[in-house]
């Protein structure tokens, strides 16, 4: 009678400590939703994606303090060889820093590449700009006699936060946010 009443107090330990891990786990994330690629004349190619960013209340909090995060995204285009190997054919990288501004309540997205920036008055309206590649027009030298594929990446820039910072971002599971690669066809 003993040993089952241990048992059943250690399986719910476990349960509580497997529902809080799931739970912290779940907290943020990053997911490339689509991909949508457009043949234009002249060997340019128009890309759309649809991406989701879930923040933790630990990254949301260090925004209302100032600090700033940094959402890249990395696009690559390769071609396919014999035996599964590829050749990167072109690559193009975005950047976004996200950061709040206290005094006008407002968040603010600039694009690291093309130097602009933008306010939003909500934090979801300002993800949601980032969470999107609208239209991004790119020239592609190939070969019709070759296939191709498509790989999207976005992560958060742990290397962009202050230096005091990084070392705990990089020991906490919470913070190395990644898509990992989403394949898309070339067309």
């Amino acid at each position: 009678m003993r040993e089952q009443i241990k048992q059943r107090i250690l399986m719910v330990m476990l349960s509580l400590f497997a529902l809080n891990f799931f739970a912290v786990a779940a907290e943020s994330e990053l997911v490339i939703n689509s991909v949508e690629a457009k043949a234009l004349p002249k060997n340019r190619i128009q890309l759309s994606a649809d991406s989701t960013i879930t923040m933790s209340r630990e990254q949301i909090d260090m925004l209302y303090n100032g600090i700033p995060l940094t959402f890249n995204y990395e696009l690559k285009v390769s071609e396919l060889l014999v035996l599964g190997l590829t050749n990167v054919v072109a690559e193009h990288k975005f950047r976004y820093a996200l950061k709040y501004h206290a005094l006008s309540k407002q968040f603010v997205v600039r694009d690291l590449i093309n130097n602009t920036q933008s306010s939003h008055p909500t934090l979801s309206l300002a993800l949601a700009q980032i969470s999107e590649i609208q239209n991004f027009k790119f020239t592609l030298e190939r070969d019709e006699d070759r296939q191709y594929q498509g790989l999207l990446k976005l992560w958060l820039d742990i290397e962009a936060l202050p230096a005091p910072l990084r070392i705990p971002a990089y020991l906490s599971s919470r913070w190395g946010l990644n898509s990992g690669w989403y394949r898309w066809s070339v067309p």
